[in-house]
């Protein structure tokens, strides 16, 4: 099977999530197993846009937090 290509803007995502209280810990930061589930939805959009079937996420090799994200702040993925 071959793909035929697609340039990026074909299957783009923007995904906007407000950060709640159910999304954090008592630090007032947001837990980072969310932030790897929005990471992981954006992920798989993206490449459905591009495969135009069903995919799975296999594995995640690295992801590293530069900075938290604070409750009641809009986290942007992209």
């Amino acid at each position: 099977m071959s793909l035929a290509p697609k340039p990026p803007s074909a299957t783009h995502v923007d995904m906007t999530e407000l950060v709640m209280p159910t999304d954090g810990n008592s630090l007032g930061t947001a837990f980072g197993g969310r932030i790897v589930q929005w990471t992981d939805l954006a992920g798989g959009v993206c490449a459905m846009r591009h495969a135009g079937v069903p995919v799975v996420t296999v594995s995640i090799d690295q992801l590293t937090f530069l900075a938290p994200i604070r409750i009641g702040h809009v986290a942007l993925l992209r």
